[in-house]
């Protein structure tokens, strides 16, 4: 497992996690527990160190769990700003975020503070000194190298901090986001999230563009066909000129073996989206992480050995760290036989706990998962 980029992580002040440990992440590692113990927040720590804690990373995972402000810029004009102390652990902002990954010859730690700018921003020097007088920064460390993003914390957060005229921050926000994508500083993993729903068209067309006419295509529709049960002959990307909603306009559709006329995808059941979108994703993070949160929602037990057989391959052959999550113990039932059928030794399940005095964390590896599923222990 010499290839995989996080072969363990420690956390401290992330979200609602005070200081957690896991000692070893496999080739594909599940994460089980209760309801709100903790495991999103471990995917979003394993996203945030990917991503070397890129801005619109940041922001979009603050969004999505509506961690949105309403603050006032500095001619008094009401703005919507990314709750940026909500990243921090009971939103004390004076102590920084780590996340930080060991290799077998060095530690590379990911820092994150809110403050007066570490660094100027390259590339921005017509907004002039804008860590001037006040201004507020997210200041980002990895492997020992700063740089700070201004304009970002909010007012009130740290004393003296200010928010700048929406005038200028928007078209300084529209900059930053064209600086990420021509070249972050920080040397970033490819990444591929997935949440509890199925992914929507866009997410599905973008996946199928970058694989269509490869070998990808077929593990896809193998994946497509467990969870329908119909045999697949093809897929393609159209375009509803008549939408009706903006975001239905790119859809995929499939050809059936049985049927003339293609069909959506989404006809097949979210089971199938969701197993089809999988699949694809695998394929598009070749050589990065694939975060899955609650991967059992939408699947059949009966095919979620198979479905691991299906993350299992195609992990081994993208070069892929696949970490999910779970609180289904057909899930884990299944990943344990799985993996003693086919002598796996890259599989790791870890349980979360929340105990008082913080998250206890069990590991189980191969040498467990043959008691798992011979005596049916419960580990969730």
């Amino acid at each position: 497992m010499s290839d995989l980029h996080i072969p363990n992580l420690t956390i401290k002040n992330f979200r609602g996690i005070d200081h957690l440990e896991i000692p070893r992440l496999g080739r594909v590692t599940l994460v089980v527990g209760r309801n709100s113990v903790g495991k999103t927040t471990i995917l979003d720590a394993l996203r945030t160190y990917a991503e070397r804690a890129m801005v619109t990373t940041l922001w979009d995972m603050l969004r999505s769990r509506d961690e949105i402000v309403t603050v006032q810029d500095e001619d008094g004009d009401e703005v919507s700003e990314p709750d940026w102390p909500a990243m921090f652990r009971n939103r004390q902002v004076s102590r920084p975020i780590s996340i930080s990954a060991t290799s077998s010859y060095r530690t590379d730690e990911l820092m994150i503070s809110l403050g007066p700018s570490a660094s100027r921003e390259d590339g921005l020097e017509e907004f002039g000194d804008v860590a001037a007088d006040g201004a507020a920064a997210l200041n980002i460390r990895f492997a020992g190298v700063d740089h700070g993003v201004p304009w970002l914390a909010i007012p009130g957060a740290i004393p003296g901090m200010r928010l700048p005229p929406a005038r200028d921050r928007s078209r300084y926000l529209r900059r930053l986001r064209l600086q990420e994508v021509s070249g972050w500083p920080f040397p970033r993993l490819v990444t591929e999230s997935l949440g509890p729903h199925i992914p929507d068209n866009d997410a599905l067309a973008r996946y199928w563009d970058q694989i269509t006419l490869t070998d990808a295509e077929q593990v896809a529709f193998e994946a497509l066909e467990l969870a329908s049960g119909k045999r697949v002959r093809g897929a393609a990307v159209v375009a509803d000129r008549g939408g009706y909603r903006p975001g239905f306009r790119d859809r995929l559709v499939i050809g059936l073996a049985d049927q003339e006329q293609r069909v959506p995808l989404r006809r097949l059941g979210e089971g199938s989206v969701r197993l089809f979108g999988l699949a694809l994703a695998l394929a598009n993070c070749r050589g990065g992480v694939l975060l899955i949160d609650e991967i059992e929602n939408g699947i059949h037990y009966g095919i979620m050995p198979q479905m691991w057989r299906i993350i299992l391959r195609l992990a081994r052959e993208n070069a892929v760290q696949v970490v999910a999550t779970t609180h289904g113990w057909d899930c884990v039932w299944a990943l344990a036989n799985v993996a003693i059928s086919e002598e796996e030794e890259d599989i790791v399940a870890v349980r979360i706990e929340e105990m008082n005095n913080g998250m206890r964390l069990t590991e189980f590896d191969e040498r467990d998962f043959g008691e798992i599923a011979k005596q049916h222990l419960e580990i969730r």
